[in-house]
């Protein structure tokens, strides 16, 4: 946000000289069946962006929610729903609701992939209808130049002084609440911008939102007034008091309220409604429910469709940097993880979730790499020794489990794996779920200083970990290559990790080339 002026996705100017366009946009899709699931295992798959998950058992509410952070600096964001909880139902439905802000991100990369991502999956007749959207009226004076007046309508304020002044009607959320409040303050902006907010249902015409319409009056500028500069001071009082309450006429005599409410016709007019300029913006607002066509560029709506441009092709890759994946050259791969010391690892683990921190006790056991650990069986934790298959080099080990750790493992293992899926047993796990309660965790512990803050603490840094202690206790390189499962032509790798608690960041990378 502009700290001179409010920046606009797409706006109207309406006939007065203020602007009209969308502040909030609701969107809901209906998903082909199984496509929930679908869409939430490619967003797990997806490391480009981050966003905050949470799940929600309540009625009404969507099982799956997500706000995805977003910006230059990370203060933007928007919220996605998938699957909604409905009453009587065994399991949530296949739906998704997205709620954004056009002006603020409208533009977003996540949001194009995940709209792109949305219509893919949605039903071919009706998958996608705007729930109600947010129409903002913007005008260039001070908040104190304009009153919204009360109507049957719920009214609420809140007044701090007469510029930071918000006036309601309507309840909350629903359609039909309107919002008279200070923009300029709100945003930090240089100018002074007086916003209106009405909340519209679906793709309502004009008529049904000009019968919405609140009455908004504008004071014209008084000061030069000669009629009103004649005033004395009682009667200055009085007409600055019918200024802000215009209600409180009635409470005059005859004769005042007569010769105040002239005065008052002279200095104020009421914002009308501009048809015209709504219909604009609905336009815009319309073609988010409208089925892109990929295939056509030309046919595709005014809204950014990603896929026509052939750059936008996010990666796959994990944990959250853009990695090529076939970068590394004759196996040595530098890790993006650090090192840290066992007694800090420990706070962060007892601040994970319970599950989460069995999977890294199971890494600091055996070495295992998190995707390993996830894909552990609950046939396979029956035995304390069994084989592994890794997924990134396709080789195998033997791994043993302490008969403490196994027991845990017992205690909590699904149907078909150890570390379920939530919402889906017959699959495990996502490794993001993991790396997100550890990184947000290492956050906490170094902004205290118990984690050094240049660290970056990721699952992988428990192999590291397992590395330098088996190093240290054996002193053999040759033992921390077979526990690792390493290859015995690639000795650098192994260094790597068995040295990482004495190697800075540019000394691995130095090491990492002359393996080469």
């Amino acid at each position: 946000m502009s700290q001179e002026k409010i920046k606009y996705k797409r706006s109207v100017e309406e006939k007065t000289g203020g602007v009209y366009s969308c502040d909030k946009v609701q969107l809901v899709y209906r998903l082909r069946f199984g496509e929930g699931q679908e869409l939430l295992d490619q967003m797990a798959r997806q490391g480009w962006f981050e966003y905050d998950h949470w799940e929600s058992w309540k009625f009404g509410t969507y099982r799956n929610q997500f706000s995805v952070k977003c910006g230059a600096d990370g203060k933007l964001s928007y919220w996605l729903g998938v699957g909604m909880v409905a009453y009587g139902k065994s399991r949530p439905s296949d739906t998704a609701k997205l709620e954004f802000n056009p002006n603020k991100v409208g533009g977003e990369r996540s949001l194009l992939w995940l709209l792109r991502q949305l219509w893919s999956r949605a039903k071919l007749r009706e998958g996608c209808e705007v729930k109600q959207w947010d129409l903002a009226c913007d005008w260039p004076e001070p908040r104190e130049w304009y009153s919204l007046r009360k109507d049957a309508r719920l009214y609420e304020e809140v007044m701090r002084s007469k510029a930071d002044r918000t006036q309601y009607l309507g309840e909350r959320n629903k359609p039909g609440r309107c919002k008279l409040y200070n923009k300029q303050m709100e945003s930090g902006l240089e100018s002074p911008l007086t916003r209106l907010e009405i909340t519209v249902e679906g793709l309502a015409g004009p008529h049904q939102v000009a019968a919405l319409w609140p009455t908004v009056y504008r004071m014209a500028d008084v000061q030069g007034d000669a009629e009103i500069a004649a005033l004395n001071d009682t009667d200055r009082f009085i007409f600055a008091t019918l200024l802000d309450s215009p209600d409180r006429l009635n409470e005059l005599g005859r004769r005042k309220r007569a010769r105040f409410a002239g005065l008052l016709e002279k200095c104020r007019y009421r914002v009308e409604f501009d048809p015209q300029a709504y219909g604009r913006v609905l336009a815009d607002v319309a073609q988010y429910a409208q089925a892109p066509d990929p295939h056509d560029p030309a046919a595709s709506p005014r809204w950014e469709w990603p896929g026509v441009d052939p750059e936008f092709q996010p990666l796959e890759c994990w944990p959250i940097e853009r990695v090529d994946k076939n970068r590394n050259v004759k196996g040595v791969r530098m890790s993006r993880s650090s090192y840290v010391e066992p007694t800090a690892l420990g706070l962060v683990l007892a601040a994970l979730q319970p599950t989460n921190r069995l999977v890294f006790e199971v890494m600091l056991a055996t070495g295992l790499r998190v995707g390993d650990v996830l894909k552990l069986t609950t046939e396979q934790v029956k035995r304390q020794r069994f084989t592994v298959r890794e997924s990134k080099t396709g080789k195998t080990r033997r791994v043993y489990l302490p008969a403490k750790l196994q027991l845990q493992l017992l205690e909590q293992a699904g149907r078909l794996y150890v570390f379920e899926g939530r919402t889906d047993w017959r699959k495990h796990r996502t490794r993001q779920a993991v790396w997100k309660d550890t990184v947000r965790c290492a956050a906490f512990f170094q902004r205290g200083g118990s984690v050094p803050k240049g660290a970056t603490v990721s699952p992988h840094s428990a192999r590291k970990v397992y590395a330098v202690g088996e190093y240290r206790r054996t002193g053999s390189l040759d033992d921390v290559r077979r526990k690792l499962n390493h290859d015995p032509a690639h000795m650098a790798t192994t260094l790597v990790y068995a040295l990482s608690d004495q190697l800075n960041a540019d000394e691995l990378r130095a090491l990492g080339r002359k393996s080469t």
